[in-house]
């Protein structure tokens, strides 16, 4: 594992291959992540604690959704958004640069949604 420093607070990296990268962001309150897209790669979010907003499309229509402790969003490729932290927080982040990598984050996705105790599991974690 491996800890780099950002303005906005800190990414703990704690798995990085050709395929795939988990990492737990911490976001300091008040900090925002720049806006972005990715052609290619896909991120999956997973609020493991605070509380954050995310936007979600471009400036001019721009949706903001409020994320707790739990909630998980899939950012599928080519979606502009930002994470800003309204308070202290960690958020986990599950990224595939490969488009057929993706099996394992939908794999996830489906486990979480299907058995609420999984998700809340990995939100104490």
């Amino acid at each position: 594992m491996r800890t780099v420093e950002k303005p906005w607070g800190h990414e703990l990296i704690w798995a990085h291959t050709s395929r795939y990268v988990g990492k737990i962001l911490h976001i300091r309150e008040g900090h925002r992540l720049s806006r972005q897209y990715h052609r290619v790669k896909e991120e999956t979010l997973l609020i493991q604690s605070g509380e954050m907003e995310l936007e979600i499309g471009p400036q001019e229509a721009v949706e903001k959704r409020r994320m707790i402790k739990g909630d998980v969003f899939h950012v599928v490729p080519g979606t502009i958004h930002r994470m800003i932290a309204v308070t202290d927080g960690l958020q986990r982040l599950f990224s595939s640069r490969l488009p057929g990598a993706g099996w394992l984050r939908n794999a996830g996705l489906q486990m979480t949604a299907r058995f609420p105790m999984i998700r809340q599991a990995l939100a104490q974690h």
